[in-house]
């Protein structure tokens, strides 16, 4: 769900090596800026996947959204960041690895909604086009899982 949610690339990228692979966001400036994010997508689900074992392709799979994101992207982290000190680099990636928390957190409170109030009725429309991509996301990872199963 965090990687085929609408956060900008660069931010599931630090989100992926700070909050699942304990980087250090001062890690990530030092040795990660250079790269692009096709290559640091590449890399993480790697080292992600490496962690699984029998189960690393099933989470490969759960990956793809986020592989698919990545690809053919160019610029390089540097290029992303607003700022040239390193120690405002940091803080950036801080904030881009909260801003993802923050959204994924939101889409599973959502979802317990989604439980509780089933219908639409009354709700405006950004809360509609959320319910229904939350909906025909959980519709299209039951799909696969079930895909997986047959």
């Amino acid at each position: 769900m965090t990687f085929a949610a609408p956060s900008d690339v660069h931010q599931l990228i630090v989100f992926a090596y700070v909050q699942l692979l304990e980087w250090k966001p001062g890690q990530v400036v030092d040795e990660l800026a250079g790269e692009t994010p096709e290559d640091l997508g590449n890399r993480f689900v790697v080292e992600y996947t490496s962690q699984f074992g029998p189960q690393a392709n099933a989470v490969r799979d759960l990956l793809r959204p986020f592989t698919e994101r990545v690809r053919h992207r160019r610029e390089t982290l540097a290029e992303l960041f607003k700022s040239s000190d390193a120690k405002k680099r940091s803080e950036e990636v801080s904030r881009w690895r909260f801003t993802v928390q923050r959204r994924v957190r939101e889409d599973l409170l959502f979802l317990r909604s989604l439980a509780e109030e089933p219908t639409d009725e009354g709700a405006n429309e950004p809360v509609i086009a959320r319910r229904q991509h939350l909906r025909s996301l959980i519709e299209r990872i039951l799909r696969d899982r079930q895909g997986r199963t047959s």
